[in-house]
């Protein structure tokens, strides 16, 4: 197969791909060419796209290669999609999210000690939309769960890899941008409620206080 043509089999393989496309997987399609040859390929396209002025170009993210426009058309975009996944992070989620991602793998104890809050329900809502995984246990009593941040989670901030990280500054930046409906939504799914320390010991008081009067009245009914 001529050179050209390759090149343009790895570009239309990559440009319908849903997701990432890893070199391993266009290897395997082409009868197991080289992965330096890929990449090779990758590099030939996008001094293409340069030369010609083009918006976009194909990088490199979460171990796979997508299209991707240039950043300075970003904010153009952003308003054209106003319900993009990113902005639907409530502000508990992100926090969450930058805590863990940068002290993986943590235990939940370790997050609700530095928000302050449950963060229970928070971190199954961002289990359950695959941008956390649960990565082990710890020596310790009741042997809790650790979590880490998945490939999604890469490919939703754009990253490489984890050490493509943005600094913590950045993201309390990113929050600040965010219009105020975003930075005071209140996720009304199950588990979403946060509650802190506090006001779980108050919740307690309350219950054993309504169980003593339970436990007086029942006597005085049957006298």
């Amino acid at each position: 197969m001529e050179h050209v043509e390759l090149r343009h089999i790895i570009e239309s393989m990559i440009l319908v791909a849903d997701r990432p496309l890893s070199a391993q997987l266009i290897s395997e399609v082409l009868g197991g060419i080289e992965i330096t040859m890929i990449r090779t390929f990758v590099e030939e396209l996008n001094q293409q796209y340069k030369e010609g002025g083009h918006a976009f170009l194909i990088q490199e993210v979460a171990g796979g290669y997508r299209f991707e426009t240039l950043p300075r058309y970003g904010p153009y975009l952003k308003k054209m999609f106003q319900q993009d996944k990113l902005d639907k992070l409530s502000r508990p989620q992100l926090e969450t999210l930058a805590i863990i991602a940068y002290k993986q793998p943590v235990t939940r104890t370790e997050v609700e000690m530095i928000r302050g809050v449950n963060s229970e329900g928070v971190i199954k809502n961002l289990l359950d939309r695959g941008l956390l995984k649960i990565a082990g246990r710890i020596e310790a009593p009741g042997r809790p769960f650790t979590y880490s941040t998945t490939d999604e989670f890469l490919e939703l901030f754009g990253l490489a890899s984890i050490r493509d990280l943005p600094s913590l500054r950045a993201i309390r930046e990113y929050e600040l941008e965010q219009p105020r409906n975003v930075q005071i939504a209140k996720d009304e799914s199950a588990g979403e409620k946060e509650e802190t320390v506090e006001e779980r010991h108050d919740h307690q008081e309350t219950d054993d206080e309504d169980q003593k009067r339970t436990n007086v009245a029942g006597p005085q009914e049957q006298g």
